[in-house]
């Protein structure tokens, strides 16, 4: 299975997310990280023990990673993780792009269709 790993600065958006893709998708491995002690940030050491962990259980893992020093810490833990290959992040929207994926991986989809229909909901019209 492919598992996701949802980063952000805020605590519960991660979280939230995370719930919301479950309820799209209740079969799926996907946690959340954000926060650091109750603030906004990313605690980067917990990030790589959880891909870790992640990577135990999975033949792959999609990250989505909301912006700045989120992302820089997900291109960190995938480099440092115990199978870099197999970690792949995802340029997509945070909420759009991991319901997405979410969806893509409940109904058994390759990586590279999960994240190419990621990657597609930064197209959706809003208007």
């Amino acid at each position: 299975m492919i598992g996701m790993l949802i980063l952000s600065h805020s605590n519960l958006i991660a979280k939230g997310l995370v719930e919301t893709c479950k309820q799209m998708a209740p079969d799926i491995n996907i946690e959340g990280i954000g926060g650091i002690e109750k603030r906004l940030g990313i605690d980067a050491e917990l990030a790589l023990q959880k891909l870790n962990e992640m990577l135990e259980n999975n033949e792959k893992v999609v990250i989505y990673a909301d912006i700045g020093s989120t992302v820089l810490s997900a291109k960190t833990i995938k480099e440092l993780s115990s199978r870099p290959a197999d970690v792949h992040i995802v340029d997509a929207p945070l909420v759009e792009g991991s319901i997405a994926g979410s969806i893509e991986i409940s109904i058994g989809s390759d990586i590279d269709k999960i994240i190419e229909e990621s990657k597609k909901s930064c197209f959706i019209e809003k208007n």
